[in-house]
């Protein structure tokens, strides 16, 4: 994948089945039972990731909750998208503003070192596996 075309995208880490062997497109298509992570859950280890700055908690309003990542060779916005269950379910976050793939990478292997069964997900419809998003870099 190129530079140039990863930052044209829009980027998330989202929730997904414990295990995704190859990227899947669409990623409406997703057939297995996807990982279920209560909001608090995530915050928390959102929260304690090295390079991230919390900006606000959201007083108990999980789509108000906003983070900043750090990293090597980026800086972006991480927000929380909620399914609307009862109780509400994690739906993912975005990553507002990344243009770095690697740094994308390297984030998601934070994450999903603490939260299996996560994946990231571009605005083309593309759910990754860790291994077909490095082949694309």
């Amino acid at each position: 994948m190129q530079m140039k075309r990863f930052a044209e995208l829009e980027w998330s880490i989202v929730p997904g089945p414990k295990m995704l062997p190859a990227a899947v497109f669409p990623s409406d298509q997703v057939r297995r039972e996807v990982a279920k992570y209560a909001p608090a859950q995530v915050a928390h280890v959102l929260a304690g990731l090295s390079g991230m700055v919390l900006e606000t908690d959201g007083d108990g309003d999980w789509w108000s909750w906003r983070a900043r990542y750090e990293g090597q060779r980026d800086l972006f916005e991480v927000n929380m998208t909620l399914y609307e269950t009862d109780p509400p379910l994690w739906g993912g976050s975005e990553l507002v503003g990344i243009i770095d793939a690697q740094e994308a990478l390297d984030f998601w292997k934070k994450v999903a070192g603490q939260l299996p069964g996560t994946y990231l997900h571009g605005s083309d419809a593309q759910l990754y596996s860790m291994d077909g998003f490095r082949r694309l870099l």
